[in-house]
């Protein structure tokens, strides 16, 4: 097992294409299906190890927030709990997962405060969005202004 004391973190709501992202970047396994409706398809924590860059650190996947039988609090606890049993110290990354939508929404703005919580110091400097369903430059809009918020507030 390689060493996990960083981490790359997945995140955003079910069907957002969190574990598609995940097998496209790290080679692990073929594009699963997304969800077609409020329940995830990933239904646990999991850790997979970067086959296309093996000397960097394994992402996490997880269920999506605002999925049908798992509270978004529960999830969160859920991924920190993971962190320290794997002996995580550092998430190197937040890859951030949305629907594309101009504004922010009090769902988008729940997921930033998330994010926000899993460092101590300022995370926003490391966080990618990828937007699903991009249609134009506004469609990113909703899930900058939430960051910033966070990054500001």
């Amino acid at each position: 097992m390689m060493d996990t004391k960083d981490c790359v973190m997945v995140v955003g709501i079910t069907g957002t294409g969190k574990s598609s992202t995940i097998n496209l970047y790290t080679g692990c396994k073929p594009p699963q299906a997304t969800s077609s409706g409020d329940e995830s398809v990933q239904q646990k924590i999991e850790m997979v190890n970067d086959l296309n860059h093996p000397e960097g650190p394994p992402w996490i996947d997880n269920p999506g927030w605002l999925d049908i039988n798992k509270a978004d609090s529960d999830i969160f606890k859920n991924m920190l709990r993971h962190l320290q049993d794997n002996k995580i110290k550092r998430i190197k990354a937040v890859i951030w997962n949305v629907f594309g939508q101009n504004r922010v929404d009090n769902n988008l703005a729940s997921q930033a405060k998330f994010i926000n919580q899993f460092a101590d110091s300022p995370i926003w400097n490391n966080v990618i969005i990828i937007t699903r369903g991009y249609v134009d430059e506004n469609d990113w809009g909703g899930a900058i202004q939430a960051a910033k918020n966070c990054f500001n507030g």
